[in-house]
């Protein structure tokens, strides 16, 4: 076949072999032909966005392509089951669902983690309630106007002002119960104040050399051996503390983490998190994937046109989704308080409805949407068009 002979044609949402034969000649069973000049593997499937080698209609006969080999041997012969056995194109769905906004990005975002047991000794509901759904209720200190020290807390007086947290991905284990992550910037943005591990450290530490200080003096003083026992036993404590805070990764948070702030997460909505944030990169990879892929095709053309094409569908679709996923997020998260529930998994899921929803839209629809709005000599650079071979 002579290329003047042929036009390239841009597969859009929803066309088949047999739908654009049957627009564009009038006769669906001619989509074996054009399989076959296209050589596709499987013919009952094609992708939004690709490009097809089409006949002009004027140029059509029976016998053109009679040149071509078949390398596939059709599925069904009569033009019913032709029609069942091809699948519309679909591409544009399944690369929307890559347009993903999680609602972190980066799953480097530094976390805090605090585990949460079974309180035994306390008998009332409510109290238990709060204390084993922290992600509902927040996190609060026994005593927040306790004076209990920085090291005084480590070292075993919890009837304090602060609470215990870690760095490590999953919490001090040693403790046992579930875990909960603490969002660190949420809480830096809220005002909340958390005592860096170091400080910890040094607190611990420098009531460690006091203890051991006046356990010298009393020695030198003639102290009771009650008192010198008694010290040497805070001496042990404290050594110890040292130890369990550097395998705990322990931090303070002081004065406690309120609901409001939005900053815990339970181990379901962590890992739909995670889940959606490997998602999401795939997504970013896909992006950079297909611009490269227009690139060489523009380069091939000579044509920035493929590229500025493709470049759009990205931008409207990544768009779309994060305006989407704020928009459901938000939807998400009042229906969450509404029934009482935690916010954190209600927001998380709307706002991955959204960011789907409108990441196809936005991914479909969106370059034409706004070629609407431009001129006529702009428009072409971005809503697909048939072009001569």
């Amino acid at each position: 076949m002579e290329e003047a002979m042929l036009s390239t044609y841009y597969v859009q949402p929803g066309d088949s072999l047999w739908k654009i034969c049957q627009n564009r000649y009038g006769d669906p069973l001619k989509w074996q032909e054009i399989a076959s000049l296209n050589h596709l593997n499987n013919p009952n499937q094609i992708f939004v966005g690709q490009e097809l080698q089409l006949p002009f209609v004027n140029s059509y006969s029976p016998g053109l392509l009679s040149q071509q080999d078949p390398i596939f041997t059709p599925r069904h012969q009569s033009a019913t089951s032709s029609l069942l056995a091809q699948q519309t194109a679909t591409k544009t769905f399944g690369r929307a669902l890559f347009f993903v906004v999680a609602d972190e990005f980066s799953p480097l975002s530094k976390k805090f983690v605090r585990r949460v047991s079974f309180p035994i000794d306390v008998a009332d509901p409510r109290i238990i309630k709060e204390i084993i759904y922290p992600n509902r209720y927040g996190f609060t200190p026994r005593a927040l106007e306790s004076n209990v020290s920085i090291a005084g807390h480590v070292k075993g007086m919890t009837n304090s002002k602060y609470l215990s947290v870690s760095d490590l991905p999953f919490g001090a284990k040693r403790h046992g119960g579930t875990p909960f992550w603490i969002d660190a910037k949420k809480l830096k943005k809220g005002g909340v104040e958390v005592i860096p591990h170091e400080t910890v450290l040094e607190e611990i530490k420098l009531a460690l050399k006091k203890e051991r200080t006046r356990l010298e003096r009393r020695i030198q003083n003639g102290g009771t051996s009650k008192s010198i026992a008694n010290l040497e036993r805070s001496i042990t404590t404290y050594e110890r503390a040292v130890k369990d805070a550097i395998r705990d990764g322990e931090h303070l948070v002081e004065g406690g983490i309120s609901k409001d702030l939005q900053a815990i997460k339970g181990p379901k909505t962590m890992l739909l998190t995670r889940t959606f944030q490997v998602v999401s990169i795939m997504g970013v990879a896909l992006t950079l994937y297909d611009l490269g892929d227009a690139g060489m095709v523009s380069y091939k053309e000579g044509s920035i046109k493929p590229f500025t094409r493709e470049a759009t569908h990205q931008a409207t679709g990544w768009g779309a989704s994060l305006l989407s996923a704020w928009a459901g997020a938000k939807l998400g998260g009042a229906a969450g308080t509404l029934f009482s529930v935690e916010t954190g998994p209600g927001a998380l899921i709307g706002g991955l409805a959204g960011s789907a929803i409108g990441a196809y839209v936005g991914f479909v629809y969106g370059p034409e949407a706004i070629s609407k709005a431009l001129p006529e000599s702009i428009r072409s650079y971005i809503v697909p068009e048939e072009k001569s071979g």
